[in-house]
């Protein structure tokens, strides 16, 4: 917390938390673990990644009795290895509140990746820079918002902690528009972009019904992804319940498709 605060400034202008205030007993988890808390944000920017950053920080001034500063590391895992990091505890809370309606990645992001099978030279070097700005600012608690790579790589980190006898909690924010992230009911990020994908094919069909004549035109929508049908699935909302509305016909990489059959 910065020494010169400003007493004068209105509450909702204040910083975000006093890290020399008493502990909160009703907050208290029965963790012992106690040092500062890094988080950041990693691969394509959803509409609410800003906003699961916002609860990852607001959460964290919660629980003063182990986590004494909460820094943000900026363009993730990247910019970790070159010690960007910032210090959240200086930011005002209405600015933290404002994340959550914040597009982009407030944060920065990257697709670094650590690749112990192709690179795995890289790889080592990557860890030791990484365990050494950990130790450097004593970071002790590590939260992450990405999708399957982000995990992925986040996951390296607990085990690489755990191989150097390092305590660290390593904690996946899940953030993937594909919503192909295993062991939840929907990732943060897909409710928003089922809700564009649908109006999207809603205002495409009015735009093929306001034809005077029907000229046997095929509309051919392609969305996001990957190797998982979610998104292609919530288009199923512009029907609204009705049979002739549009999509038609859904497609899923999950089920085969007979081309010739279809055609």
């Amino acid at each position: 917390m910065a020494d010169s605060e400003d007493q004068s400034q209105p509450a909702g202008e204040r910083l975000i938390y006093d890290l020399n205030a008493a502990p909160d007993p009703a907050s208290g988890s029965g963790n012992d673990l106690v040092g500062n808390l890094l988080v950041a944000q990693s691969g394509g920017p959803t509409a609410v990644i800003n906003a699961s950053v916002a609860g990852v920080i607001q959460e964290a001034g919660r629980h003063l009795d182990n986590i004494e500063e909460i820094y943000g590391g900026l363009n993730g895992i990247y910019g970790i290895l070159h010690e960007n990091l910032i210090d959240l505890n200086e930011e005002k809370a209405r600015s933290i509140e404002e994340l959550k309606h914040t597009p982009g990645a407030a944060l920065g992001t990257c697709r670094y990746k650590v690749q112990f099978q192709k690179n795995p030279e890289q790889a080592a070097k990557d860890m030791d820079r990484l365990f050494e700005v950990f130790e450097a600012h004593n970071i002790r608690y590590f939260f992450y918002a990405g999708g399957n790579d982000s995990q992925d790589t986040n996951n390296k980190v607990h085990l690489e902690a755990q191989k150097r006898g390092y305590e660290l909690r390593c904690i996946g924010v899940p953030k993937t528009i594909d919503n192909d992230l295993p062991h939840t009911d929907h990732t943060p990020g897909y409710g928003s972009v089922v809700k564009y994908n649908a109006t999207t094919v809603m205002e495409i069909a009015c735009d093929a019904s306001s034809m005077a004549t029907d000229d046997g035109a095929c509309f051919i929508i392609e969305v996001m992804g990957r190797a998982a049908g979610w998104i292609a699935a919530g288009t199923v909302l512009a029907k609204e319940g009705k049979e002739d509305n549009a999509p038609h016909i859904i497609l899923l990489p999950e089920i085969h498709l007979n081309e010739e059959a279809f055609l």
